[in-house]
């Protein structure tokens, strides 16, 4: 019998668990977030002229036609950089907030004034294939942003595919280790 089997709670969750769901629903909420405010702002045009369908599905042909010759390629991926950027800060700020919240919450519950901390094979086993099953997303969508460029899409397009396959990644990172956990791998 593990560590972690021994500190489960009355409900029936390990705290590794319980910290899982935490940092998995403050991603979905924060990924939600950013999603729609991104959108709002390819609606309105906030960083270039490119209408969504032009920005998303014109083929590249080398030149825009219309409205969207003023597209300026180094505005859309300024955006994103920063987009990116202020993703991971907020991601970061909400993630230590959920833990800080759940070791407060946990410390009352069980009156303990120690975290379970201890980490066993299993436990590293678990992460290995989380971290495998991350990397399968990360990669499908890298390869599917490259033969979207090989068939003539956009190189806008890239960086969205590539947020995407991220957040995915780390959403299907987590429900894999708390399947592992709930599993008793």
């Amino acid at each position: 019998m593990t560590y972690s089997d021994d500190a489960q709670s009355n409900d029936g969750l390990s705290y590794q668990e319980k910290s899982i769901i935490v940092s998995l629903a403050g991603s979905i909420l924060v990924y939600a977030l950013f999603s729609v405010l991104v959108w709002q702002r390819y609606q309105v045009g906030g960083f270039s002229s490119v209408t969504v369908s032009q920005f998303f599905l014109q083929q590249n042909s080398g030149v825009l036609v219309g409205e969207a010759t003023e597209f300026d390629a180094a505005t859309v991926f300024q955006f994103w950089g920063r987009a990116v950027l202020i993703l991971i800060a907020i991601q970061i700020m909400l993630t230590i907030i959920g833990q800080i919240v759940l070791v407060i919450v946990h410390t009352i519950a069980k009156k303990e004034e120690e975290i379970p901390t201890f980490e066993d094979e299993r436990d590293h086993f678990i992460d290995l294939k989380t971290t495998r099953n991350m990397f399968y997303v990360v990669g499908g969508g890298f390869v599917l942003s490259m033969i979207l460029l090989a068939i003539g899409f956009t190189p806008v397009l890239m960086p969205v595919i590539m947020l995407v396959a991220m957040m995915a990644a780390e959403i299907l990172g987590s429900l894999s280790k708390l399947y592992y956990y709930r599993r008793g791998f």
